[in-house]
């Protein structure tokens, strides 16, 4: 990718919508297909929800350890490039910092919603949002139950057996997939995948895995 270093900038650049060359150029070729949008959605649901790695917890997280680390070198590398483009010269007091205190308090935690509304009118998430699920429980026998909200939309399908509730290729819903009614009694390790399924549109693909000490991808 040509200027890496542009990332992070104004808070509602568009790099899925707009003809931009790199690094989505491949992207915008390719949803025109059916399956790599919808695959593409499993992918952003993955990271820009609850625990993701596009969240804003998790985006700010990444951010401060990797400022951390050059904390002293930046000092360097304003003496270095600092006057370069600007008299008076960026300073790591005045300029960074500042930076560091705009990202953390007006980009990460606004940049995630954004990014998915446009990923929402590139086709590249569907309209439905995907299941959520709730644990509840957790005692020392094993037992949790889990129960999934749809968010008043449609009817969510799901299956245990690691088998998407939706099959590939005709969209039909799975002959694994279970009708989700009421919550369900499930031991520690079990997998859980699940879809919402309205006016012939499938949602993202909601999968999280249940334990006793820690739940990836469940309220």
């Amino acid at each position: 990718m040509w200027d890496g270093e542009h990332v992070l900038q104004q808070l509602n650049d568009d790099t899925v919508n707009e003809p931009f060359e790199v690094p989505f150029r491949l992207a915008q070729e390719l949803r025109s297909n059916a399956e790599f949008r919808l695959a593409f959605a499993d992918r952003a649901q993955k990271h820009l929800f609850q625990d993701g790695a596009l969240t804003p917890g998790a985006a700010s997280s990444r951010w401060m350890e990797r400022a951390a680390q050059i904390d002293h070198a930046i000092i360097s590398e304003s003496a270095r490039w600092g006057g370069f483009r600007r008299d008076p010269p960026y300073t790591r007091d005045e300029d960074w910092m500042t930076e560091q205190r705009r990202l953390l308090k007006s980009y990460f935690p606004r940049r995630t919603g954004i990014f998915l509304e446009q990923l929402r009118a590139a086709g590249l998430y569907p309209p439905i949002p995907a299941p959520v699920f709730f644990r509840n429980g957790g005692g020392v026998d094993g037992a949790v139950e889990l129960s999934m909200s749809s968010a008043g939309a449609g009817s969510i399908y799901f299956t245990t057996n690691g088998v998407d509730p939706r099959v590939y290729g005709n969209g039909a819903v799975s002959p694994h997939a279970i009708p989700y009614a009421n919550p369900l009694a499930i031991h520690d390790g079990l997998r859980v995948k699940a879809r919402v399924w309205k006016d012939a549109t499938w949602s993202a693909l909601a999968d999280a895995t249940v334990t006793n000490s820690l739940t990836r991808g469940i309220k």
